[in-house]
């Protein structure tokens, strides 16, 4: 809700901005607090359901972020006024503002943060809207699971309280964070870079917008049928459509942005960009499922951030293709191919229980087979239908 009240008086306040300083510091704490609002939503979605939905709410999820690019180019077409356009954007904002208190609190973190009877309150709320019985024996044994797990865990010296600096307290947890983040700064390098970019591209630079937000409601409907697939899974996928990307952006460095290979051009820097926003919704998803629930919000905030690193690269990078043209695409291919080959250590979490704990997962091993059938807390069994642990993700 602050980032949502935020993001509305920084986007209002920046279109009545009376010179440039005060915008560009008016759009930097607007920035800041829509990205905010984006991983909040990101997070809680991951968090409201079982394993086997995980996939589904991570994947659709960023398709609405292409949903707004692909909206975008048109309105940039026909308000060609800044400060009008920028107050349109914001008029959804204010339309969310309607249903915000109907949205709960995530019951995973609360159960981690010792908020049992909060937890429990809001699934007999969504047991009752969804006509499904709470058992409140099974319900019981997900929390003495929970609370013998945390027991065991704090013996072993992961402690209640998590910092930033916890990410890196152990060399497991520590190789798992770096390497999300040189992927995220990768792909925010060539998913920026490239929506950037369209102008140059040749042909319609609005028409161009709206092809390169629509490149990416495919990518997200390949990436949701991969990373449930079993022979790729999340860990598969990412690096497949990393690599991929990274081959595409390089074969564009021999193509001309001129006369017959325009649309050859457009072409490949679009599949790059399929794959590439594939990659960016999937790194959501994975990032949420690696992190352990106390730090989960954290951790994948802190990649987001890290990966800006990537947003401010990519500008530098188009405007010094003035001096070598190939450099942006060059630069892209390869760290996306670097990125793409230092997923190999990660784990795969299709189908596994998300870490509770930060011993948890520093345990998390890549050679675990993944069990589809698991569907929360508690032991590994067959998912009924009508569950509501795996309704609830408990």
């Amino acid at each position: 809700m602050v980032t949502w009240s935020a993001t509305i008086v920084f986007g209002i306040i920046e279109a009545f901005a009376p010179n440039y300083i005060v915008f560009v510091i008016v759009r930097f704490f607007m920035a800041a607090t829509g990205f905010g609002l984006y991983l909040a939503g990101c997070i809680l979605g991951c968090e409201y359901v079982g394993p086997s939905w995980r996939n589904v709410t991570g994947m659709i999820y960023p398709m609405f972020f292409s949903v707004g690019i692909m909206v975008l180019a048109p309105q940039a077409y026909l308000i060609r006024q800044w400060w009008s356009l920028q107050l349109a954007i914001i008029v959804p904002c204010v339309l969310l503002l309607c249903y915000w208190w109907i949205i709960p609190e995530s019951p995973r973190w609360l159960i981690s943060k010792g908020r049992i009877d909060e937890a429990e309150s809001i699934i007999r709320r969504c047991c009752r809207i969804n006509k499904v019985a709470f058992s409140e024996e099974k319900f019981s044994e997900a929390m003495r699971n929970i609370v013998k797990s945390r027991n065991e865990c704090l013996e072993a010296g992961d402690k209640a309280n998590h910092s930033l600096l916890s990410l890196f307290r152990y060399p497991n947890m520590r190789k798992k964070t770096l390497i999300l983040f040189f992927n995220w700064v990768t792909i925010c390098i060539v998913y920026y870079g490239i929506s950037f970019d369209t102008s140059s591209l040749g042909g319609n630079p609005y028409v161009n917008m709206l092809i390169s937000g629509a490149v990416e409601i495919p990518a997200g409907v390949c990436g949701l049928f991969l990373i449930d697939h079993p022979k790729f899974g999340r860990w598969g996928t990412m690096i497949l459509v990393m690599i991929s990307g990274g081959v595409a952006c390089i074969i564009l460095t021999f193509v001309p942005p001129c006369g017959d290979y325009v649309w050859i051009g457009i072409t490949l820097a679009m599949t790059g960009k399929l794959f590439i926003t594939a990659g960016f919704s999937i790194i959501y998803l994975y990032s949420a499922e690696l992190f352990p629930t106390p730090l989960r919000s954290t951790g994948v905030g802190m990649c987001s951030s890290i990966a800006r690193v990537g947003a401010m690269i990519a500008p530098q990078l188009i405007f010094m293709s003035t001096i070598w043209e190939p450099l942006f695409s060059v630069v892209s291919g390869i760290t996306s191919i670097v990125a793409g080959l230092l997923i190999i250590p990660l784990p795969e979490t299709r189908g596994r229980k998300l870490p509770e704990t930060l011993m948890e997962a520093e345990e998390f091993e890549k050679k675990h087979k993944p069990n589809c059938s698991y569907q929360g807390y508690g032991e590994i069994r067959k998912v009924e239908v009508n569950d509501i642990y795996e309704m609830n993700g408990i």
